[in-house]
């Protein structure tokens, strides 16, 4: 007998996850997605970074010379931002407005990466604070740019750059060396983190008008702040006696997320106060989502890895889970079922490891994987056709089944491991 495409997707969906809370727990209905090849600039590689909600989509692709640029793909057709005369970019952010931020680099030279602004076709240096380099990290809605800079005494320092000015947003004292921005939001309020060399006396503020408000933490060693939504809450850990301990910043104020077990982290916040994160414990490390004081386990107990990448304004989760250590997988929760991002699409596509990079309030996804056996970014757009997880077999063993299957599967996962994408130069490094 012939199956029609959502009988044969049907038989292709996986639940990975569920969790038991009622409210949440109701039978959730998900788009299936249809898969778009990016192309390239010419080459054998491209690379998707981030997504708008008109559907501009930024990342880098070889060339036909072997080099990377920095694209702007929209509506079927790629175009190639060009570089600052290194001969080499990348493209990391664009806003609404199509405003693009990334960064102009000679992977053979000594000149450091140069950020840059690109929009209408014009490509902007936005210089440094004294140094050879400058890495934009992001852009708001009024343009307004942050990211760090080398400085003229070889330091690290979080800066502005607005209508052609760069603004050293500095440290919190003259004994701290580097500092690099972690967000910003729509009314210009930028959070900062601060070090020393080595990576110690972590501190953070928030920046808005030319003032610091140092974040206070939950313990005295150590914090890392994480990103601020559009009103101005704020999300980080903290290190308290060992442990790393989620936390939400609010009015003045450090409160505890909680954790499922173990240590805990943080990694989006949206504008409704949602929040997603990583607890880990001796034996595994999930995904949790908090909100209005509760945490919830995204991923149960059916997985020994899990990692928490965004959250957008409809509340859908965009993750990775597997075995630590080896190849995990993304996966997509909403309303209380997680899934696996490979089987919403067709199965015949030609599409294999997956992994994704960003979703936006559309639910169109982003990322990079392999098409027909050559490594491309990819668009996932939803489609109309509806599937019922309910009914979906949740085929990931216990974590007791999945250790005792290593030894006979490690000879396969090892090959699996050892395709290898064209080399790329790094993102700027920038630690979040």
């Amino acid at each position: 007998m012939k199956m029609n495409l959502v009988q044969r997707w049907s038989l292709g969906v996986a639940v990975i996850g569920t969790i038991g809370v009622g409210s949440i727990c109701s039978a959730q209905a998900f788009n299936l997605y249809t898969m778009t090849d990016l192309g390239t600039l010419g080459g054998d590689f491209s690379e998707a970074n981030d997504i708008n909600e008109v559907g501009q989509i930024v990342g880098r692709s070889n060339t036909t010379d072997g080099k990377q640029r920095g694209f702007v793909w929209q509506n079927g057709t790629m175009t190639d931002l060009g570089d600052l005369g290194t001969g080499y970019s990348d493209a990391y952010k664009i806003n609404e407005s199509g405003q693009i931020v990334g960064s102009s680099y000679d992977i053979i030279g000594d000149r450091g990466d140069r950020g840059f602004l690109w929009q209408n076709g014009t490509m902007t240096d936005l210089r440094t604070l004294g140094g050879q380099e400058s890495n934009p990290t992001d852009i708001n809605e009024s343009g307004q740019i942050v990211g760090s800079s080398r400085t003229a005494d070889g330091n690290y320092h979080a800066f502005l750059w607005e209508n052609g000015t760069i603004t050293d947003l500095n440290t919190l004292s003259d004994d701290i060396n580097f500092s690099y921005p972690s967000g910003i939001n729509n009314a210009g309020q930028i959070t900062v983190n601060t070090y020393e060399s080595g990576y110690q006396r972590r501190r953070s503020f928030l920046w808005q008008n030319g003032t610091r408000t140092y974040l206070s933490s939950l313990g005295d060693n150590s914090t890392q702040i994480s990103d601020i939504n559009e009103s101005g809450q704020i999300i980080g850990g903290s290190n308290v006696n060992g442990s790393n301990r989620a936390f939400l910043w609010q009015n003045g104020e450090s409160i505890y997320l909680g954790s499922v077990g173990g240590d805990s982290g943080v990694s989006d916040i949206n504008d409704a106060g949602q929040i997603i994160g990583t607890s880990r414990t001796t034996d595994r490390q999930t995904v949790f989502l908090w909100q209005n004081g509760t945490m919830i386990d995204l991923l149960a107990l059916r997985g020994i890895y899990g990692e928490a990448k965004q959250i957008n304004e409809a509340g859908q989760v965009l993750g990775n889970y597997g075995i630590e250590m080896l190849d995990s997988k993304p996966f997509l929760w909403e309303k209380g079922k997680a899934v696996d991002l490979q089987n919403l699409i067709d199965p015949n596509s030609g599409w294999d490891y997956l992994s994704a990079t960003k979703i936006n309030n559309k639910g169109q996804i982003i990322g990079s994987g392999y098409f027909n056996g050559e490594s491309r970014a990819f668009l996932m757009n939803p489609t109309d056709i509806i599937i019922d997880p309910e009914a979906i077999p949740e085929p990931i063993p216990e974590p007791s089944s999945i250790i005792g299957s290593i030894l006979g599967i490690g000879t396969l996962v090892t090959t699996a491991r050892r395709r290898q994408k064209s080399k790329v130069k790094p993102l700027p490094k920038v630690r979040n």
